[in-house]
């Protein structure tokens, strides 16, 4: 039987892997394994996905938001949204209540939350 990936802890304890001995571990592999191997090694659970949509700005933005406002409120930031809801609002830059509602994970309890801040963020972007 040939091993196709073999996963090793380093003496940190972060996970390393490679693919049958004859290169480093591919992208495309990475991406379908990553979500398993974050739940072994808490150094990947801090890789976070990049955003590759039209308004990087808002992005960060709102990932700055989200990560003050957790610290403000005492909690992990994804109780207030998921990354891909975050990444959602800056592909849409909504304008308005209704649009910012229309984001899928995105309903009428995180709008009486954040809604005015984030609109606040969405409606004058840093470019």
């Amino acid at each position: 039987m040939q091993t196709i990936l073999r996963i090793t802890r380093d003496e940190d304890g972060t996970i390393s892997g490679y693919i049958d001995k004859t290169g480093s571990l591919n992208e495309a592999v990475f991406q379908k394994v990553f979500k398993y191997l974050k739940q072994f090694d808490p150094s990947l659970r801090r890789m976070a996905a990049k955003y590759e949509g039209p308004h990087p700005f808002l992005a960060e933005a709102l990932i700055t938001w989200r990560r003050d406002k957790a610290r403000e409120l005492g909690m992990p930031p994804f109780f207030i949204l998921h990354q891909k809801v975050l990444f959602a609002i800056a592909d849409a830059a909504p304008q308005t209540p209704e649009e910012l509602m229309s984001i899928p994970g995105f309903g009428s309890s995180k709008l009486d939350k954040y809604g005015s801040e984030i609109l606040t963020l969405t409606v004058n972007p840093i470019n």
